[in-house]
């Protein structure tokens, strides 16, 4: 069963579902909604969290110890429930233990947090991910995160990045890196946002130089700013030739190449976290209106 969790910021507020812990909506006094709402015919998410793996691994299969696992693209924390550990007025904390139907495709212990906060209008997204387990656990995680676009018009909105450098996008067949690479059309930091960027899937950034990005809408005070200080991966995704919502995904790993991979802990970006240590992380957002 879903359960809806609404914090409080100063000038906006946060509903969080407990069905993967999942961002539902920002909504600003004014009445505006930065999250995408989600419609099945389109994208019905809004901002799921990747656990244990980020992206697509080759035939849906994740291989540890070379024992074969069945894994859907972006792992199965965001399909199931979590529950509220702790909740105040402007912060929720939200917690998933490992069980039976997670080892099934997943054979670690773990403990995962997934805490909201709000500091005035900007909201703290934090990970902390706790091996339980006796071995080494092996795992990737990430943000996905859908704002909309005001008035469906992505043509008057760009994408605004802190650091003047090249960006080069990582390219993707059928999910999976296909080991090309292609400069992205960018100008003094800021990229023009146009269905045409998502023709081949999700733009994929590696270890950029800029630590925020803020998608901007030209002909209003519409934005949204992230700080992704610490993430080695930025994905940038809308479906295609859909104007309505773009996300912006922060990334601790990423989808397969088009080999596959022999084992989960020789995988690229995965993380590596010993036994009974913990793993954390944190993205910002900051929200104009």
């Amino acid at each position: 069963m879903q359960n809806l969790i609404t914090i409080q910021g100063l000038n906006c507020s946060a509903t969080i579902s407990s069905i993967g812990a999942e961002l539902k909506s920002v909504k600003h006094k004014n009445g505006t909604e930065f999250m995408w709402q989600g419609q099945p015919d389109i994208w019905p998410r809004s901002a799921p969290v990747l656990f244990p793996i980020v992206g697509k691994v080759k035939n849906d299969t994740l291989k540890i110890n070379h024992q074969p696992y069945a894994m859907g693209q972006h792992g199965f924390a965001r399909d199931l429930s979590f529950m509220v550990q702790h909740q105040t007025a402007n912060s929720v904390v939200f917690q998933l233990i490992s069980s039976q139907q997670t080892r099934e495709k997943f054979p670690f212990e773990f403990k995962l947090l997934l805490s909201y906060t709000w500091q005035d209008d900007t909201l703290i997204c934090g990970y902390e991910v706790q091996n339980l387990d006796s071995d080494t656990m092996p795992f990737s995680i990430g943000a996905h995160p859908g704002f909309n676009i005001p008035d469906g018009e992505m043509s008057v909105c760009e994408l605004r990045f802190n650091r003047a450098e090249e960006l080069v996008r990582h390219l993707l067949t059928d999910g999976l890196f296909n080991h090309q690479t292609e400069a992205l059309p960018w100008q003094n930091g800021v990229l023009k946002l146009h269905t045409s960027l998502f023709d081949k899937d999700a733009i994929v950034l590696k270890n950029t130089a800029s630590t925020q990005v803020t998608l901007k809408h030209t002909l209003s005070n519409y934005q949204v700013m992230m700080d992704y200080t610490g993430f080695p991966y930025l994905g940038i995704w809308s479906k295609k030739d859909v104007q309505r919502f773009v996300c912006l995904e922060p990334w601790f790993g990423h989808a397969d190449f088009i080999e596959g991979h022999t084992d989960m802990q020789k995988k690229e970006g995965i993380q590596l976290l010993p036994s009974h240590q913990n793993f954390k992380a944190q993205y910002a957002l900051t929200f104009s209106a």
